[in-house]
């Protein structure tokens, strides 16, 4: 086990270690996978949406520039 974290710890400093989807350092040093939909260290029943509370969702347009700017850029882009 203390290979593995030297292992990380050199990975870490080198920049060579790249988390991927849940395989993130905290899983890698800990040697443990995520439980899906649970908050790691605040107990089995409790939920990511208990924890952190419901995600307020923005019906914004995808843009946050206004149209003219966005055309202008756009415009710009093409010349």
């Amino acid at each position: 086990m203390c290979y593995v974290h030297d292992s990380l710890k050199e990975q870490v400093s080198q920049g060579s270690f790249v988390p991927h989807g849940r395989q993130d350092l905290l899983t890698v040093a800990i040697g443990r996978p995520e439980h899906p939909d649970h908050v790691r260290a605040a107990g089995v029943s409790v939920t990511i949406k208990q924890y952190f509370g419901l995600v307020q969702r923005s019906f914004r347009s995808s843009s946050s520039m206004p149209p003219k700017e966005l055309e202008q850029l756009t415009q710009q882009i093409r010349d």
